[in-house]
């Protein structure tokens, strides 16, 4: 990947954050904490992919769709205050990574548990 697509990914990433952080006031978001882990833009710069952290999990799909929802307003916002000639599509995904983490360490736990009866 080329140093100018890791400056615009970073960029891109850095001020997403900010937005959902600071500017979207949609009430299904204000009660969950989102992480923008990653973002990798294409090298025609017309597809973002975003890749998102909801925390707590228990209304993750809802606040996924809310966020899907403010995409034209991110645009909007990413055209502004990133300077771009095209500002890319955004393509959001959720990061499953710790939810997975978290299956496999409860069942390590329960391994141990079963091992410390035997």
């Amino acid at each position: 990947m080329s140093n100018r697509l890791n400056r615009i990914n970073s960029e891109v990433q850095k001020e997403l954050a900010s937005l959902i952080t600071y500017k979207l006031k949609n009430p299904r978001l204000e009660k969950a904490l989102i992480s923008v882990l990653s973002v990798e833009v294409t090298q025609d710069l017309s597809y973002a992919k975003v890749l998102i952290s909801v925390y707590p999990d228990e209304n993750k799909q809802d606040v996924f769709n809310a966020l899907k929802t403010c995409i034209p307003f991110l645009r909007r916002e990413l055209a502004k205050n990133v300077k771009l000639r095209v500002v890319p599509e955004l393509i959001f995904s959720l990061d499953t990574g710790y939810a997975h983490e978290e299956k496999i360490n409860k069942l390590l736990k329960e391994i141990k548990v079963d091992d410390g009866k035997n």
